[in-house]
């Protein structure tokens, strides 16, 4: 068997949101999502092909931090149930740290479920490392509060990605942060408004914990 790793096109859109729906079959895929997120300058998507058959890909793209520091995320990893246990998400990861360090990035990262241990271990065999604490995902349900005024100190990260449209908080995690986040989410009509906090940091009022998980590092 011979994988070929290869940059992806948007022709390559209905075979990746194919392996989605697979892959995650509880959550709806937008097919147009997904060719944004292929086609914006700040991504860069891979697929892995078998005889002209997609059976993998990887998606990272480019964020800021607010010390303005570049960071690649390597967002979705995800391999056909029938060809998994041959590396092939390894190889994927190893593309997109590559596309990522030729785009500058001083950090590169993942998030990653607690209780994913096959991302896990394919990451750790790429020279990656767990930072020590679990974090938690939140999002902001229907209830979640806007603000009407300034807050001091704000800072989101706007994000397109294959799933959704999003808007991520990175600071404060406190009240006016929160009101904050979701008011950028209702104003720019974003997807999600989210938030990867420390387990000690408060969970803003509306806003819905989905689960735990870690950073890993390059």
């Amino acid at each position: 068997m011979t994988i070929n790793i290869e940059r992806a096109t948007s022709q390559d859109t209905i075979a990746i949101a194919g392996i989605m729906r697979t892959i995650w079959a509880e959550e709806s895929v937008v097919t147009e999502t997904v060719q944004q997120a292929i086609e914006a300058a700040d991504h860069v998507t891979h697929i892995a092909t078998e005889n002209d058959r997609v059976v993998g890909f990887v998606d990272g793209f480019l964020t800021y931090s607010a010390e303005n520091m570049m960071r690649w995320e390597i967002d979705l990893v995800a391999v056909l149930p029938d060809q998994r246990g041959q590396q092939i998400g390894r190889q994927l990861i190893a593309a997109s740290m590559a596309a990522g360090k030729q785009k500058g990035a001083d950090q590169i990262r993942a998030l990653i479920h607690i209780g994913n241990e096959a991302s896990q271990h394919a990451f750790a065999n790429t020279g990656f490392h767990t930072l020590t604490e679990p974090h938690l995902l939140v999002v902001a349900g229907e209830t979640a509060q806007p603000t009407t005024v300034a807050v001091a100190d704000l800072y989101c990260v706007p994000v397109t990605t294959c799933r959704y449209r999003g808007i991520w908080l990175e600071r404060p995690f406190n009240a006016d942060g929160y009101r904050g986040a979701r008011a950028l989410q209702l104003r720019n009509r974003y997807d999600v408004a989210g938030a990867v906090i420390p387990q000690h940091a408060g969970v803003g009022a509306g806003w819905v914990i989905i689960g735990r998980y870690e950073w890993w590092v390059k």
